[in-house]
């Protein structure tokens, strides 16, 4: 149990590190595009309300397939274990899901305060010849 633990400790750590890279390289990818809306006319706050969706629905969906994958994969471990050994029982795991919801929320403060910085720091025009 010991190592499976352990591996759901490392797979949680190198998950969060690559959700963050992931919607930072999307971040950069766009600044292009957000210099374009804001050049039409879209303001700063609009930006930032959708760039604030955006991240939401990342993260909202990073918890709703997790929760999804994890307590079906769990749920099969588990009775795989309790066929061989006839003593393992499924309990939720609440130690992870706190800390999967707080480290999703840290994403989520870390990742707002960035684009919000990037935005304000960006003119449309370095942003529309950046390629």
């Amino acid at each position: 149990m010991k190592a499976l633990y352990i591996t759901s400790v490392i797979l949680f750590a190198f998950g969060g590190i690559s959700l963050m890279n992931m919607l930072m390289v999307d971040f950069q990818n766009r600044k292009r595009e957000f210099g374009l809306l804001e050049a039409v006319g879209t303001t700063k706050n609009q930006l930032k309300v959708m760039l604030d969706r955006g991240i939401r629905l990342y993260l909202d969906g990073s918890l709703a397939i997790a929760l999804v994958c994890g307590s079906t994969l769990s749920i099969i471990i588990c009775r795989g274990l309790d066929i061989v050994k006839h003593c393992t029982t499924l309990q939720l795991p609440r130690i992870f899901l706190l800390a999967l919801v707080a480290v999703l929320v840290m994403l989520y403060m870390v990742l707002s305060i960035y684009t919000k910085l990037e935005l304000k720091n960006t003119s449309i025009l370095s942003s529309i010849r950046e390629e």
